[in-house]
Formats: structure tokens, C-alpha cells, sequence
């Protein structure tokens, strides 16, 4: 059996971050001096969800203006995206929205998005309204979540919720049988001019 990784691209504004959500995911420390992604970067993250093994390869997109345009490489073929915004940077939200229609333009219409609200650890009151960036996603039919890739908050929550949605959109992904080749050994003999 071959195993064929779902592919997810992490969108959103610079700073925001996606680097440090995809390293607490994958089992990685947070790193108050992790440097912003300067074009892409990629990791491999296995989970057991449901009683079946996910292999899930994360595009980790730059998202200073100079690297945009590599984005629609990278989005190309992605089964998802996780759209990521900074609760205390609310210009982060208000770009959310450009980010996910390059997303959809760039593939078919079952790809799914995820709305990423991080930074939970410095909620307070210059925040992004989190209510109403519910609403806004649950009108556009798009899961959210609160997380803080700080203190790790919500990720093993999100991450199970992602993997259970991709199994259930893409059935049999991560399960393709290789291709089967049958010989008829009596059909061969019988067609033979020998």
C-alpha cells in the first residue's frame, strides 16, 4: 500500500505565528527568536487520529509581500490550509480574507480552510474580536480555532479536528492502493502462435 500524505499550506500574514504553530505540532519548543519564514519552508508531521496514521506535509508560507508570489506554487496542490491571523495585530484578520480567495482560486472546490486564531496568551482589550471572527468563519462554512503556539493551547485540538476533516473530505487518501497488475497465464497460452 502506498501511503500519500495530505498537503497543507499555511497562509496569512507575516509574524503571525505559522512557523512556530507547525513546529509545537510536530513536537518542536517555541522559540520566542524564531525568525520570519523568508519564502517557504516544509515539515512532516505524523498523528494517529481516529485509529488511523495521517502523514500530513505542511507548506509553510512566507507572508512578507515580496515572497507572494511564490504562494500559488506552493497552494497548487494542497489538500487545505490553515489560515492564520494574530488576535493582537487586527490588520493580521482584516488581510485574512486575501489570503484565502488566492487559496480557492488555485485549486477545486473540496479543498478545505481552517481559520487559525493565535496568540491566545495576549488577548486583551486592542484584540481581534474573537466572536465576531467566528462568526465570520462559520458564515463562510470554515472551522475555527483559538490557539496559542506560546503555551501550546488549543494545537492538539486543532491538529485532531484537521486530520478527522481531511479524512473525512479526501476518503481513502492516505489509504491508495498501489497500481495491481494481472497476467492470465492460461489467456497468454491460448492466444500463443508458438
Amino acid at each position: 500500500m502506498i501511503d500519500s500524505p495530505f498537503r497543507i499550506a499555511t497562509i496569512g500574514e507575516s509574524s503571525v505565528g505559522k512557523t512556530s504553530i507547525i513546529r509545537i505540532v510536530s513536537g518542536d519548543k517555541f522559540d520566542a527568536t524564531e525568525s520570519t519564514t523568508a519564502g517557504v519552508d516544509f515539515g512532516q508531521i505524523i498523528k494517529k487520529v481516529d485509529g488511523k496514521t495521517a502523514t500530513l506535509e505542511i507548506w509553510d508560507t512566507a507572508g512578507q509581500e515580496r515572497f507572494r508570489s511564490l504562494v500559488p506554487v506552493y497552494c497548487r496542490n494542497v489538500n487545505a490550509a490553515l489560515a492564520v491571523f494574530d488576535i493582537s495585530a487586527p490588520e493580521s484578520f482584516a488581510k485574512l480574507g486575501s489570503w484565502i480567495e488566492l487559496f480557492k482560486s488555485l485549486g477545486d472546490d473540496r479543498r478545505l480552510v481552517f481559520i487559525v486564531a493565535n496568540k491566545l496568551d495576549l488577548l486583551n482589550e486592542n484584540s481581534v474580536d474573537l466572536e465576531k471572527a467566528k462568526e465570520w468563519a462559520q458564515e463562510r462554512n470554515y472551522m475555527f480555532f483559538q490557539v496559542s503556539a506560546k503555551t501550546g493551547q488549543g494545537l492538539d485540538e486543532m491538529i485532531q479536528a484537521v486530520i478527522h476533516s481531511l479524512f473525512e473530505a479526501f476518503p481513502g487518501h492516505n489509504d491508495i492502493s498501489g497500481i495491481q497488475v494481472e497476467y492470465d497465464a492460461e489467456k497468454k497460452k491460448k492466444n500463443c502462435s508458438c
